[in-house]
């Protein structure tokens, strides 16, 4: 069981946060992953994933069950999506479509989604993927005897 082998567990979610796109794309192994992993890659900041991306790897996760999952397991998994991040074209065309949604419970949750409940000025963090930028530069001198002087980091998750 990975859950004894925290560093496997560690390098294993890594991964898969690094290269979700494929993740996703291997249709059974992602399909057939648990509930709990789902939802902690899902929610992850580190996740290299566009929202879209996020939403629809939810979505396929759903609709690959046997029976359907419930409402309350809809709403659940779905609220790890940051809705407020979505373009308003995929929000109103795509997810306000969709039938997993089409339920009181499902209702509830994007009208509490933070950055859409109406009375919410809250916007969700955008995901990091990792990413972090570095602003190198800087001239101590004039022409060829010009020196780096400074190196800025910026990690938006601090």
């Amino acid at each position: 069981r990975i859950g004894r082998l925290p560093r496997l567990a560690e390098a294993a979610a890594k991964a898969a946060r690094a290269n979700f796109g494929e993740v996703v794309a291997g249709g059974e192994a992602w399909t057939a992953a648990p509930a709990s992993i789902v939802r902690s890659l899902l929610e992850d900041d580190r996740l290299r994933a566009s929202e879209e991306e996020v939403y629809r790897a939810g979505v396929a996760w759903l609709q690959a069950h046997d029976p359907p999952p419930g409402e309350e397991e809809v709403a659940a998994l779905l609220s790890r999506v940051r809705f407020a991040l979505l373009p308003r074209e995929f929000l109103n065309g795509v997810v306000m479509e969709e039938p997993l949604l089409d339920t009181r419970v499902g209702k509830q949750m994007l009208l509490e989604a933070p950055g859409l409940a109406i009375m919410s000025t809250a916007r969700p963090r955008p995901r990091t993927g990792g990413m972090k930028l570095y602003a190198v530069g800087g001239l101590s001198g004039p022409g060829a005897s010009a020196v780096l002087s400074s190196v800025e980091r910026y990690d938006p998750a601090t």
